[in-house]
């Protein structure tokens, strides 16, 4: 099914760039390859890191597939990690979860890669809201946007409905992750037994292996989801006034210079790029990551 999707795909992408004897300069085939994406090239595939991307008039986004297998719409399971005990060669992608006590259906994007993750929400650089005020609201965000259920998309902010019945998902463990691009550069591990849907992140829950090798004994003025001074997901080691403030990770505010880097860009992700903590007006030291995602099992 998915390789025929894909194939259908590929074959309108064709027609739509070749017809009236109009070549594309960037070619109809799906291929690695380095053309602009712009209002005239829409629909334009390519291939990169793996991914299948298209343009949708400014950018190249992801195209995600609800994956085969014996999990879809009217057959849903109850976690990412159950789908993927029954079916080892599930892959990472789209699959549909309910809860015991609702029959309600959702998608999420499933980790498979990794032992079986549901990410449950994401945070991208740049986004218009606050990552905590988006975390903790009674809501949920673009949970069926299909392009949000993706690590590598910057189109927005997303979170499932998971966090809003925590307990009922019987959550033992909780990872962060920090995407650039198609890559993680930083992942941290949470013991979630027993937690709730803050809770989780904090210093004492925090387990091997560690991204940094002073975050876990090392001092520290801040390591929760809401943070200090505006500034999420925050784990630091102390303030010294904007000049002297060090830390290891953050989603950013906009009362020092270092986090107004950025442009108009705020709510930026940022981590230590050492294995220490960093002082964060040390730019060379300092990595902007594009997206921060949490998952759970």
């Amino acid at each position: 099914m998915r390789l025929l999707l894909v194939l259908a795909i590929v074959l309108i992408n064709t027609v739509l760039f070749t017809s009236a004897g109009k070549k594309n300069k960037c070619g109809p085939m799906v291929k690695e390859h380095n053309c602009e994406c712009k209002a005239k090239s829409e629909g334009q595939l390519k291939m990169e890191g793996g991914k299948l991307l298209m343009c949708d008039g400014s950018e190249y986004k992801a195209l995600q597939f609800e994956m085969p297998s014996k999990n879809s719409r009217a057959n849903p399971a109850y976690s990412c990690k159950e789908i993927k005990d029954e079916d080892t060669a599930a892959e990472d992608g789209i699959y549909w979860l309910t809860f015991k006590s609702d029959p309600a259906v959702f998608p999420v994007y499933c980790d498979m890669s990794n032992g079986g993750w549901t990410m449950i929400f994401k945070a991208v650089s740049g986004a218009k809201e606050n990552a905590f005020n988006a975390y903790n609201s009674g809501e949920t965000l673009a949970e069926n946007d299909m392009s949000a259920l993706d690590v590598t998309t910057k189109t927005g902010d997303y979170k499932s409905r998971i966090i809003l019945n925590w307990a009922e998902f019987s959550i033992s463990e909780a990872k962060v992750v920090l995407y650039e691009g198609n890559s993680a550069v930083k992942e941290l591990f949470f013991n979630a037994q027993g937690s709730d849907k803050l809770n989780w992140f904090s210093n004492d829950k925090l387990k091997e292996p560690y991204p940094w090798t002073d975050v876990k004994n090392g001092e520290q003025n801040s390591f929760s989801i809401q943070g200090l001074s505006g500034r999420n997901f925050f784990i630091n080691k102390s303030y010294g006034g904007c000049p002297n403030d060090n830390g290891w990770m953050a989603i950013t505010s906009t009362h020092c210079s270092w986090e107004n880097r950025f442009g108009e860009e705020k709510n930026v992700v940022l981590y230590s790029k050492l294995e220490t903590y960093t002082n964060w007006n040390t730019a060379d030291n300092v990595g902007k990551a594009d997206v921060l995602a949490v998952f759970v099992r």
